[in-house]
């Protein structure tokens, strides 16, 4: 099944006892583009703090969910290592939150083992693994965590160097919680339409720049079928 990140901004954070606040954001990882938290403002309980929730500890949400249910009580959220907003999310916190929760470190799983074929599209494995590899490179202290609020928006440029469009929306396959496809609103290439790209077309983000280079010339972004947002986001489409 896949969710639409507009469709999840906002929902309802249900705890095992209780309202646990909404989301407000999701954090993904940039190399494997792999959902890491969802950002939940926990609300006036508790004085308007963020938490962060890895997707281990999510239910699988059904079609007719009124919100996400997470496995963890209002008071384990409350007792939980406090998020410094301010700062870019460090590894450091990661550990101790992790260690808190008794959660696995997704950063010990080896990267190579990551399902590529199956959201590469078209891509080979071997292509998609050097990317990867030459992303890790130069971003060797980061941990890769990126907001989807904050890339939402994004400037989008072709291998022709036309900048044209902006990211949408993303696509998020509940299974594995991978970004399956970027949703592209294509204004400049086709007014009016919304296009899907796999993140494995991806060859540069310039994250200074806000904008996101793909490898795919002018000519194979115009053939791209519409996005139908009924197709991806129906229940039958896991």
């Amino acid at each position: 099944m896949y969710h639409s990140y507009l469709n999840l901004r906002d929902m309802d954070v249900h705890a095992l006892d209780g309202e646990a606040g909404r989301i407000s954001d999701i954090y993904f990882d940039s190399l494997l583009w792999r959902i890491r938290y969802f950002v939940v403002d926990a609300g006036n309980w508790l004085s308007r703090r963020k938490v962060l929730v890895t997707p281990q500890a999510v239910q699988p949400i059904g079609a007719d969910d009124n919100g996400l249910h997470i496995d963890l009580t209002r008071k384990h959220i409350a007792e939980s290592p406090p998020m410094d907003e301010a700062r870019p999310v460090s590894r450091e916190y990661e550990i101790a939150l992790h260690e808190f929760f008794n959660w696995p470190p997704y950063w010990m799983v080896d990267e190579l083992n990551f399902p590529i074929l199956a959201y590469g599209g078209d891509l080979q494995r071997e292509q998609v693994l050097k990317r990867i590899q030459k992303r890790r490179a130069e971003e060797a202290e980061d941990t890769h965590l990126r907001s989807m609020e904050e890339v939402r928006g994004y400037h989008i440029e072709d291998s022709d160097d036309e900048k044209n469009g902006y990211i949408y929306d993303f696509l998020i396959a509940e299974h594995g919680w991978n970004i399956a496809e970027l949703v592209i609103n294509a204004r400049k290439w086709l007014p009016g339409r919304k296009i899907t790209l796999s993140p494995f077309h991806i060859e540069q983000v310039r994250w200074a720049d806000s904008a996101v280079r793909f490898d795919l010339d002018t000519a194979a972004i115009d053939n791209r079928p519409d996005y139908e947002p009924e197709k991806w986001l129906a229940e039958s489409a896991d």
